[in-house]
């Protein structure tokens, strides 16, 4: 399945309960993801959200951080490399309310740049068959936001940094995960990041807060849980 269209998928922990979110603007294109998650997960069933945001309150605090990816054109560690879910694993060691928001849509590889790309590896380096390996399969931009909640801004703060350090479990030989963590109470200005975030948008400018991954490493990056 690949569209040009903005899917995401999300993770909620919020009152110690862990709940996963899909969306897509397109019913067509909603109800295909249902499908394939129903092929792979029977016992799994769906319903729709009550809300866009977890519930805050006044005077919360809200802490995000982005995920950059360095040297994306390797590859990260592969689920098969975990003798653990690492995002359950990440997830459970949370005590106060968070969202994990992942954003993406198909990315076309271009013939050209994939030939411009294999005249400049090295055939004997260990990194080669890694790279062309993941750029042999489906490509998607991704973009990974992360929000922890708290009514004490020194929690919220470690929450966000507990999850967007945890992801350093991800990284593979050369690929790294690098966070870029902000702070804001609930203000006018944070309600309009926040506004992005519930909206599924890529964010208007960039500033390396998206990445390129394969349909491989999304899977990897985020699924429901394998037990």
């Amino acid at each position: 399945m690949l569209t040009k269209s903005t899917l995401a998928s999300g993770i909620w922990v919020h009152q110690n309960r862990i709940s996963f979110y899909i969306f897509a603007k397109e019913e067509k294109l909603l109800e295909e993801i249902k499908a394939q998650l129903s092929a792979l997960y029977p016992n799994i069933f769906f319903k729709d959200a009550e809300s866009t945001l977890i519930p805050l309150k006044a005077g919360s605090h809200v802490c995000t951080s982005y995920l950059s990816l360095d040297y994306y054109y390797c590859k990260i560690k592969s689920i098969q490399g975990f003798e653990y879910d690492p995002l359950m694993h990440i997830l459970e060691s949370l005590s106060i309310d968070a969202m994990l928001q992942v954003a993406f849509r198909a990315k076309k590889i271009s013939t050209s740049f994939l030939e411009r790309l294999k005249a400049k590896l090295n055939p004997e380096a260990p990194y080669t068959r890694e790279i062309l390996r993941k750029f042999s399969l489906p490509y998607f931009k991704v973009n990974v936001r992360l929000n922890a909640f708290s009514q004490s801004f020194e929690d919220a703060r470690r929450g966000v940094e507990t999850l967007a350090n945890a992801f350093s479990s991800f990284n593979g030989s050369y690929a790294k995960f690098k966070p870029r963590i902000v702070s804001f109470p609930i203000t006018r200005k944070s309600y309009l990041i926040l506004k992005d975030i519930v909206r599924r948008k890529f964010p208007f400018i960039d500033f390396n807060k998206s990445f390129l991954l394969s349909s491989e490493e999304l899977a990897t990056l985020f699924h429901l849980p394998i037990d």
